[in-house]
């Protein structure tokens, strides 16, 4: 019994074609990419004596894309009015959104744990399954920790791996379970990405950083293929490369789609540089 809560949970509870619980979550014609309750709680404060800050990014890869970007012509449009959404996509994953260079918006929360499903973390889920199983199942808060951190992402759907390339493998081979994976990645992301054009007032430029940004060739393009509504048009034959700075979209995409590799190490060096020599 234990072991079906843990893969509901890493599954971030999918429910069925029935729908859900009650009349207010999920939905009998819900496709079942989209059928995954994920709802992060609105408000950082948990009572008025404690609040807790929620500002989290994978900072030093955001700021190497960041630098990066900066120096690219979007559209002709300046640099302090460019608006970015960043994606930088590995075993952690983080998306920012960015106006003139400064974030207005990110995807991690108090922890790394939230926003889309990664490698092995569950990104945004409904709080009340974490009660749920600490309740009902007698999960401790540490095993729960455990669960979220290091059981669920792409590792709890898929069964298989936290790997891209594992899960690519599966799908090759007709799994289902590992495509399901990848769908729900794919459109968590693209939420994320719409969403932030909201926060932005629109957007000139998405880029793609990280292991599965930089050289997920199938990601990139599912991804971009929920974002046609809002102009974007990739390149598909650009595309067709991996960890290489490149524009990846048509020139008669509205917005441009950027591949903007990182080299964190190379970004810790020189602000080590920097402190050392005043």
């Amino acid at each position: 019994m234990k072991k079906l809560l843990l893969l509901l949970l890493s599954l971030f509870l999918l429910v069925g074609c029935s729908g859900g619980g009650n009349g207010e979550s999920g939905g009998g014609t819900t496709p079942e990419v989209k059928n995954v309750v994920t709802v992060q709680a609105p408000t950082p404060i948990i009572s008025m004596d404690t609040a807790i800050a929620t500002d989290g990014t994978s900072f030093i890869a955001q700021s190497m894309c960041m630098s990066g970007m900066m120096s690219l012509d979007a559209n002709g449009v300046p640099v302090e009015d460019l608006k970015i959404v960043s994606c930088h996509l590995g075993q952690g994953a983080s998306l920012c959104a960015v106006k003139g260079g400064k974030s207005v918006e990110t995807s991690m929360g108090f922890t790394p744990v939230a926003g889309i499903p990664m490698g092995t973390r569950c990104g945004d889920l409904d709080p009340a399954i974490v009660t749920f199983l600490i309740k009902n199942e007698g999960i401790t808060a540490d095993e729960m920790d455990r669960i979220l951190n290091k059981e669920s992402g792409k590792k709890g759907i898929s069964g298989i791996s936290d790997d891209d390339r594992d899960i690519e493998a599966a799908i090759a081979e007709g799994n289902e379970r590992a495509k399901l994976t990848l769908d729900i990645f794919h459109y968590k992301v693209a939420q994320y990405i719409a969403s932030y054009m909201v926060s932005l007032g629109g957007c000139d430029a998405i880029t793609f950083a990280g292991g599965v940004g930089e050289r997920g060739i199938y990601s990139r393009s599912e991804i971009c293929k929920y974002l046609k509504a809002f102009g974007v048009e990739l390149d598909e034959e650009a595309n067709k490369i991996k960890a290489e700075e490149r524009k990846i979209s048509t020139d008669n995409s509205k917005i441009e789609v950027w591949i903007v590799p990182t080299n964190e190490e190379l970004f810790i060096a020189k602000d080590t540089e920097k402190i050392v020599n005043g």
